[in-house]
């Protein structure tokens, strides 16, 4: 079983073979009505996101699947900002939304408050938090938060902007880099 923790975990042409397929299932839901049946979601929300969880809960039970959800995170360390780790967690989430290259990325990070320490001569990532505390990227809980994952997904960011200035969707060189995942999607929207 492949486990989709990230977009990153998609290669471009796996990102295409997916948008084709939620075309279709848009197109002819009936076709995939049992297509979940006897599969499980599991949910877990750190943030509290009624549509984001009823849109992700309908979609299963649309596809004939259960879910077992985690709605709320009230009593969680997360949700009462009790581990710094989450907050850094959160702050390169943050970051990354808006980073469209790896130096973008630390420059707001220093915005944050936080050092970075990224070279190609070092294995990791290392992160000091305003209060001073340090953790290597390996130490995040997440694979999503590795050097190695985070540098690939840089190098989807630009095949993206390259795919989307050169084929499908044009781009104006106008738009900056970080805001070029918007604005595709908003001009998909329009299509």
């Amino acid at each position: 079983m492949r486990h989709l923790m990230s977009p990153l975990d998609f290669s471009v042409e796996e990102l295409d073979k997916l948008m084709d397929l939620a075309g279709d299932i848009e197109a002819n839901p009936e076709k995939y009505a049992h297509a979940c049946e006897g599969k499980k979601l599991a949910t877990l929300f750190y943030e509290p996101s009624t549509r984001t969880r009823l849109s992700h809960e309908a979609a299963m039970l649309n596809l004939g699947g259960s879910i077992l959800g985690f709605s709320s995170a009230d009593s969680s360390s997360a949700a009462k900002g009790e581990s710094w780790k989450f907050r850094l967690m959160n702050a390169i989430d943050q970051c990354m939304r808006f980073a469209s290259t790896r130096e973008d990325f630390i420059s707001l990070m220093e915005s944050e408050g936080y050092q970075v320490r990224w070279s190609a001569t070092r294995k990791s990532i290392t992160y000091t938090t305003p209060q001073g505390m340090k953790c290597r990227d390996d130490r995040l809980h997440e694979l999503k938060y590795t050097k190695e994952i985070m540098e690939r997904e840089f190098r989807i960011r630009e095949k993206i902007i390259y795919i989307c200035r050169a084929k499908t969707i044009r781009v104006p060189e106008s738009i900056p880099k970080r805001d070029i995942r918007q604005y595709v999607a908003h001009e998909a929207e329009e299509l």
